[in-house]
């Protein structure tokens, strides 16, 4: 990344800081501060996390300059289902969703983003004048900040705030562990160019499925059969013979799936489901490694989807951000998964899972 974007990156965040405090900013594994925040979660069952499905008569702009300008863009861009959060359930703990649509998402959220860009480049050290160019931002926040800011953007309102989820796989191999991570293709909607974890998708309902694919188990072992292994659009990934064994290993226990968190990406508003994937057990890569073929609408063709974890060896776990995050390369998201799913991660590892 050049020196001039990396400082625009540096402007964004100090804009940030500003309104919602420098504190309450997710702090990546280098000790940078990122544009997201942040609550920490440990969740066995990642479908703990989802409480009752509602209603959601909300209407919202049918068109804006960024879906114009995203569908000029972008030929695969389609108005799909999405899940969106609407706050948490009476507990505090489960969300609240809702189905939403994915230009919904485009014409509020993806406007804020767009919004929240220009004025940082027009005013980049000048964090006031950049917030006083963000006049959606600012309505959208009727004068809230800090911690009344931040506690009211968890309930979902002023936007279609679609839900994602990211998940920071790791992979034993006879020669230590890799995971998943792969740059982006350059004509996707979403972060073109950068690096994102592998596998990450819309938090979407899917019509085929059981409960109507309200599961996030479900869904990301979906996404790991299209993202990694080639899974044809409408097929049932369970037929496939690397997640029938993922499935058998995750019963057994010589996998573990767990949500590690929920990020709030602070560019559009919009909220991500962080869960860690750990296989063990060195023979599932080795069985199933030839079979893998990443998804080339998603990513950059001669992408492998798999890297060496080698800048987490160690005590370094918890403390070194991966190559391909760093320096803005990486997508805020993925730099979440990988800032909380760490933690987690290296105490499976020392505990020698």
């Amino acid at each position: 990344m050049d020196l001039s974007a990396l400082r625009a990156d540096r402007a964004l965040v100090s804009c940030l800081a500003e309104v919602h405090g420098e504190d309450a900013l997710l702090a990546g594994p280098d000790g940078e501060r990122l544009p997201a925040l942040y609550r920490r979660l440990s969740m066995r069952d990642p479908d703990s996390l989802l409480g009752t499905l509602k209603a959601d008569n909300r209407v919202f702009p049918d068109n804006s300059p960024e879906l114009r300008a995203l569908q000029a863009s972008c030929p695969k861009l389609w108005n799909g289902p999405t899940y969106v959060l609407r706050g948490f359930e009476d507990d505090g703990e489960r969300l609240s969703c809702a189905e939403g649509r994915y230009f919904d998402a485009v014409t509020t959220c993806f406007e804020l983003r767009s919004e929240l860009k220009r004025a940082v480049a027009t005013w980049p050290g000048d964090p006031a004048r950049a917030w006083q160019a963000m006049p959606r931002r600012r309505a959208l926040l009727d004068g809230r900040a800090g911690g009344a800011a931040n506690d009211w953007l968890w309930r979902g309102d002023g936007r279609s705030a679609s839900l994602s989820i990211s998940c920071l796989l790791v992979v034993a191999e006879h020669a230590g562990h890799c995971w998943g991570v792969a740059r982006r293709a350059d004509d996707v909607g979403d972060d073109p160019g950068l690096h994102h974890v592998v596998p990450s998708m819309a938090f979407q309902p899917q019509a085929d499925a059981p409960a109507g694919g309200y599961s996030i188990r479900d869904r990301l072992l979906r996404e790991l059969a299209e993202e990694l292994f080639g899974l044809n659009e409408g097929a049932d990934w369970r037929d496939l013979a690397p997640l029938r064994d993922l499935l058998g290993r995750l019963e057994r226990g010589d996998a573990r799936l767990r949500v590690t968190g929920l990020a709030m990406n602070l560019e559009d508003l919009r909220p991500e489901i962080l869960t860690l994937l750990l296989v063990s057990d060195p023979n599932w890569l080795a069985s199933y490694r030839n079979t893998m073929r990443l998804c080339r609408i998603e990513y950059a063709v001669g992408e492998t989807g798999l890297a060496p974890l080698e800048p987490w060896r160690s005590s370094g776990l918890e403390r070194s951000m991966p190559e391909a995050f760093r320096r803005g390369r990486g997508t805020v998201s993925g730099s979440a998964c990988v800032a909380l799913g760490g933690p987690v991660l290296a105490e499976w590892l020392n505990a020698g899972g």
